[in-house]
This record gives structure tokens, sequence and C-alpha cells, in this order.
């Protein structure tokens, strides 16, 4: 069958190719775009060669239509088809250990001279950055989206919150960016270690309390019997309580 591909402006339509379909009721058909205007491309086909008002009670052949986004040289001031994101964590940070944060990307419609771009990335907690680095990824137009991956060491400053955010400066003067927020283990730089001494004792009988600490730590001691413990639970210093008391824990706008 005989069909036409129309490119519809407005209320007027011009026909760019004559198409004939198979046995299967498909045509294929290619279209160079460079002569065009940088602009949506609507594409009609059609089994007449313009578009035509169907008239009453006159069979017709439904029109196909398409709206063909070109992808425009990017610069600061348009909207980009290029993104950031980071691969969400199910457990929280071990402290101690090094971890590694998945960043994927993709870039699009840009002209990139070197072949890859640079993504910085920064870890903050209570309002301080903690952590920053840069990592170069691979731009290849017309390729999904890609990974890549930055590794941070989990410090006891990064409790009760750390946030991480990653940003790049593309070619275009646009700027992407993505953040993401994970919890940590709750865990302190100073440790400080008890130890009775015997383990066990019955009442009456002498023990020896041992305390360890960093020096020039100034340690609170208490001694709370079980049963008041079982009793009013939820009224013993913990690290939450510890924690709520600092004054910035995440910031608000980054």
């Amino acid at each position: 069958m005989l069909v036409y591909l129309l490119e519809k402006k407005g209320w007027s339509s011009h026909r760019l190719q004559n198409l004939t379909t198979d046995s299967r009721g498909i045509a294929s058909f290619s279209l160079n775009t460079t002569t065009m205007p940088k602009e949506d491309i609507n594409l009609i086909v059609s089994n007449t060669p313009a578009v035509e008002n169907t008239r009453y009670r006159v069979p017709y052949f439904n029109r196909g239509q398409h709206i063909l986004s070109l992808i425009q040289p990017t610069s600061p001031h348009s909207k980009t088809s290029s993104s950031l994101a980071i691969q969400k964590m199910e457990k929280p940070l071990a402290c101690g250990e090094e971890v590694s944060i998945t960043i994927q990307y993709a870039i699009v419609g840009e002209t990139v001279p070197k072949g890859s771009v640079d993504v910085v990335y920064l870890a903050l907690s209570r309002g301080a950055i903690l952590q920053h680095g840069h990592m170069k990824v691979t731009v290849q137009q017309g390729s999904p989206v890609t990974e890549g991956e930055v590794t941070l060491a989990v410090v006891p400053e990064m409790a009760p919150l750390v946030q991480v955010l990653v940003y790049s400066l593309l070619p275009s003067e646009t700027v992407i960016a993505y953040s993401m927020n994970f919890p940590p283990e709750k865990c302190f730089r100073h440790k400080v270690l008890v130890e009775f001494s015997p383990s066990k004792a019955v009442p009456g009988e002498e023990n020896t309390l041992q305390l360890s600490a960093q020096p020039g730590s100034l340690c609170g001691l208490s001694t709370v019997d079980k049963s008041v413990h079982i009793m009013e639970p939820g009224k013993r210093l913990d690290a939450d309580k510890i924690f709520d008391m600092l004054p910035v824990k995440e910031t608000t706008y980054i």
C-alpha cells in the first residue's frame, strides 16, 4: 500500500516521502534533519498526499502522528537532558570502613572535546564538608546511563547523617547535580571502656571498676540497678541523646 510521510506545520502540511508498506503493513524510512529547523518535527503518515478533513459517512484511514524532538545544542539558559543520580544503599554505612558509592550519569547533547567530564563529590555532615574529590567520566554519545564509583571513608564525624552531593559543570556551562542522605552507624571518635573485676559479685562483696579512655577525657560515671533500668526505660544517656544535642545535623540547602 502506498502511504505518504508528511510534515505538519500549523494548518498546512508538506510531503516528505512516498512509502510503500510490505506484506506486514510496515514501511521503514530514514530522515535527514540537518536541513530542518531546530525545533520539534510533527510527522504524519497518511494515505493521501496532503492532510484532508474526513467527510461524513465516507470510509477513511486513520492517520498516524508522531512528534520528533530534536536534541538542541545546550546552553546555560536551556533545559538539559543530562543527569546525575546516586544509587541508594540499603544498610547503614559501617563505621571505620571504606564504602563505594555508585554514581549514575547520562550526558546528552554535549560537545565534549576531551571525551570526558569531571564529576565532583562532597560528603557533608553537621554542616561541614568532611571529604571531597572528583572522578572523570567518559562520555559516549548515544550510550545509555553509565555508572561510576567513588570511595568514602566512614568516620565518626559523619554521624548521625552524611549528605553526599555530586555535581558537574558541563562544556555548555550547564551544571547538573544530585544529592542523597546516608545514615552511618552511630559511633564516636573516643572510645570508653568499662570493666568490673570480678565480672559478677554477690551483695556486700567488694568490686573494682576500671575505666579506660583517651588522655584528658572528661568521663561521667553512674551506677543504676538493673531493675530500675527495666522499670524506667529511655531515661538513660545513650548515643541518640548525644547526637540530638548537636546544634547542626544536616545542611538544609545544598
